[in-house]
């Protein structure tokens, strides 16, 4: 993996924790030195069949966030991200409350290892704002995917974008078209789900932190066109 990520042109691969990453991280470690690829982020994408967002979830996800954090460190990489989707999806004001205790907790866990925590969702401005106020920690950022908004709940990424600028900590990019109800996924400015748009606002913001490519792959020459699109829209 280090090796095929090396030789697409990437700097870095976001892992993603589980017990099997954390058994065989000195291999991964030893590949990317090899490579000269880094880690920056692991992801914790077993919140999206695993809910942090209802009652009695604590435990669980204080749990997952201190193992989490130690491979981090182990890893190299300095964010956790955290999405907010499907069993973790934030729908009301009990969820975002519950969501909130469970990311404040997470925040002084990963602080105390020099870490931040990044939340992806699909909040509205406001909801975001008050998350953010709830869980009131500098460990907690804002984590940008340039596509999640406008497919999940049909609304432009400007507002929001704009208004958690100065909590933005990393960026995902894809892009997608809908077919007969179902997403397609389809190279970055090729789709419909504000790619374009999202650059613009990243570029007019003079970000100049990761960006990972989060289209699903199935070879290098497809990683390396969407890689030639990012440098075009933000080299």
């Amino acid at each position: 993996m280090c090796a095929a990520a090396r030789e697409a042109g990437l700097s870095g691969i976001e892992l993603d924790f589980s017990p099997e990453l954390e058994d065989r991280a000195a291999s991964f470690l030893e590949a990317a030195e090899k490579a000269g690829i880094v880690f920056p982020t692991l992801g914790m994408n077993i919140f999206c069949s695993q809910s942090y967002v209802t009652p009695g979830s604590g435990k669980f996800f204080e749990e997952q966030v201190t193992r989490a954090a130690a491979l981090a460190v182990k890893l190299g990489a300095h964010i956790l991200q955290l999405p907010a989707f499907f069993a973790s999806e934030i729908t009301d004001e009990a969820t975002l409350a519950q969501a909130a205790r469970n990311l404040k907790a997470g925040c002084a866990i990963v602080a105390d290892n020099g870490l931040i925590l990044g939340t992806e969702n699909a909040l509205t401005l406001e909801q975001n704002r008050e998350l953010f106020a709830l869980v009131d920690s500098p460990a907690l950022r804002f984590y940008f995917d340039t596509q999640n908004l406008w497919r999940m709940k049909g609304m432009t990424n400007r507002p929001v974008f704009t208004g958690m600028r100065d909590k933005l900590c990393e960026v995902h990019v894809k892009d997608s078209v809908m077919e007969n109800g179902e997403q397609k996924w389809m190279t970055l400015a090729q789709g419909d789900a504000e790619f374009e748009a999202s650059c613009a606002l990243l570029k007019d913001s003079a970000y100049s932190g990761w960006v990972l490519l989060e289209n699903e792959y199935t070879d290098v020459v497809d990683i390396r066109r969407d890689l030639a699109v990012v440098k075009a829209r933000l080299g």
